[in-house]
C-alpha cells in the first residue's frame, strides 16, 4: 500500500510539472501544502474551473475514475469540469472527461475561432 501512495505522489508531482510547463505556474499537489480535505479534494490544483483526478495504474478503471472526479467535484461546491489525467507506464498522459463537459468547451473555442456554425453541414 505504501508503494502505491508512493506512486500515486510521484505521478500527481509528475503532472503538477507538466501543468507549469505549460504556463500554469501555480499548479501544484494539494496535500504537499494542505492535506487533501473535502474543500481541495483535487490532486492537483492550479488549473482554474478543473477539478483533477490524477491516477497512475496500470488497471485502466477510467468510469470509476472519472465518477470519483465528479463526485468530489460536487462535495466542494465548486462550478469546476471534473476531469481524470491519466498515465499508464510508457504511454503518454491522457485527459479525460464527460462528453457534455468537452463539446461546451469545444463549442466555446469554435466560437473564439470565429467558427460559430457548428453542426451545420
Amino acid at each position: 500500500m505504501i508503494n502505491q501512495k508512493k506512486k500515486g505522489s510521484r505521478r500527481e508531482l509528475e503532472f503538477a510539472h507538466i501543468c507549469q510547463k505549460q504556463g500554469f505556474d501555480k499548479a501544484h499537489r494539494t496535500n504537499q501544502f494542505c492535506g487533501n480535505t473535502p474543500e481541495d479534494s483535487s490532486d492537483v490544483v492550479g488549473l482554474p474551473h478543473i477539478h483533477c483526478e490524477v491516477k497512475g495504474t496500470q488497471v485502466t478503471t477510467i468510469n470509476k475514475f472519472i465518477r470519483q472526479s465528479k463526485r468530489d467535484t460536487k462535495k466542494t461546491g465548486r462550478n469546476e469540469i471534473p476531469m481524470v489525467f491519466y498515465k499508464r507506464n510508457g504511454e503518454p498522459w491522457l485527459a479525460v472527461m464527460d462528453c457534455d463537459d468537452f463539446f461546451n468547451i469545444y463549442k466555446i473555442w469554435l466560437k473564439s475561432k470565429g467558427e460559430n456554425n457548428y453542426g451545420e453541414n
